[in-house]
């Protein structure tokens, strides 16, 4: 089966289309960022970024946060219309879980600098946006995307996983064959569509301790580019015991 790239987001007077209970799960372990990565000098993963001046991006509050949408001309009717907006953001997978019976589904990415302040020019630009003590989802160049749509657990492997191997994505007429999750190594790079998601603090309470403000990065597709490099890990005295 193929897809086309780019997830279709209908306008904001229609109900979205709701993606497949598909959620992230927290992984308490930090992972170790790999090797450093280079922006290329032309070609920005994160495209159409908005500066802080930026007003193309309308934050419209659902499900009580605050969601990035985009004002355009359809290009089949010819009719203004509202749509929420996705960004997109290339790097190396560093852990996920994206399988069933889970609570939520995750996705670890090593990012470039560039683009973790790309993202967090963004976020800056929704509304009542407080710098201090901010819960960014990035723990140095390891930044966070989680899809969970349910409280309940996760009836699926997380989908779409898509091949864009050897694939010219800036062609959006490609159709992009599908992929599994079994598919998906630690080190490959990938591109992931993502969604920003700021959320409010909450004032700690008797029962809970409550939150700084922060944001989620709601996870909707992840195109796989390359698979890492193949590597030796056995020592050479081992090898030649095998000879």
């Amino acid at each position: 089966m193929t897809r086309k790239r780019n997830l279709k987001l209908t306008p904001q007077h229609t109900s979205l289309k709701k993606p497949s209970p598909n959620t992230p799960s927290a992984i308490s372990v930090l992972p170790r960022p790999l090797s450093p990565l280079i922006d290329p000098p032309s070609t920005p993963s994160c495209p159409q970024t908005p500066t802080s001046n930026d007003h193309s991006i309308q934050w419209i509050y659902r499900d009580r946060r605050p969601h990035p949408f985009i004002t355009e001309i359809s290009s089949t009717t010819g009719v203004e219309v509202t749509k929420l907006k996705a960004f997109e953001v290339n790097g190396l997978v560093v852990d996920f879980y994206l399988r069933t019976d889970a609570y939520a589904h995750t996705i670890r990415l090593q990012l470039s600098p560039n683009d973790i302040e790309s993202i967090k020019t963004i976020i800056r630009t929704a509304p009542n946006h407080l710098e201090s003590n901010y819960r960014w989802p990035f723990n140095g160049p390891i930044a966070k995307f989680t899809s969970k749509d349910s409280k309940e657990k996760l009836a699926s492997d997380f989908e779409p996983v898509l091949d864009g191997r050897g694939i010219d994505l800036n062609d959006l007429d490609n159709n992009l064959e599908d992929l599994t999750i079994n598919d998906l190594l630690e080190g490959a790079r990938v591109s992931v569509e993502y969604i920003p998601v700021p959320y409010g603090a909450r004032k700690a309470n008797k029962k809970d301790d409550g939150f700084m403000p922060g944001c989620t990065l709601k996870l909707l597709s992840i195109v796989i580019l390359d698979n890492p490099a193949n590597l030796v890990i056995s020592s050479p005295s081992k090898r030649r015991k095998l000879l």
